[in-house]
């Protein structure tokens, strides 16, 4: 299964994946549907990720002291519903997040990096290496993400 099915298969169970501020992933719902697919969600943590920033909803957060932050929100969130979870805000706005499209391929260098990295997670499925792999030839969001991961710690 890709990662692109299960992100598919997670949410038609009702399940919400969701990019905190700090970069982890946060599953919500229905309490049975996410411990079904906990550890699924575990197990493919970095790829879901990386098919949720390649293919996200995007709000900016506006702060009474000027601050501004961007956060993810998988589509269907509405401007009540992200304020409902940032509280502090004073008010939201939806925005494009533009993937660019990395200048060069990948080196054999950063795929080798970013291939050994996952295997170094546990992750052996060739379909979904290949799957990283692609995501990082059409994002340089996901790129970036992948190989930041890859040289943060190889065993992490």
């Amino acid at each position: 299964m890709t990662n692109n099915d299960l992100l598919k298969s997670v949410w038609g169970d009702g399940v919400r994946l969701e990019i905190t501020p700090r970069g982890s992933l946060c599953a919500t719902g229905n309490r049975e549907a996410v411990n079904r697919w906990l550890p699924m969600i575990r197990e493919h943590r970095d790829g879901l990720i990386g098919e949720l920033l390649a293919f996200s909803s995007w709000w900016r957060l506006y702060f009474s002291d000027g601050g501004k932050l961007e956060v993810f929100s998988p589509s269907g969130h509405t401007r009540t519903s992200i304020l409902r979870g940032y509280p502090e805000a004073v008010s939201a706005e939806p925005f494009t997040l533009e993937h660019t499209r990395p200048e060069a391929r990948l080196t054999v260098e950063e795929a080798m990096a970013i291939r050994t990295w996952l295997v170094s997670i546990g992750e052996l499925s060739q379909e979904v290496i290949d799957d990283v792999l692609a995501q990082c030839e059409k994002s340089a969001e996901a790129r970036d993400y992948y190989l930041q991961r890859a040289r943060k710690n190889p065993a992490d």
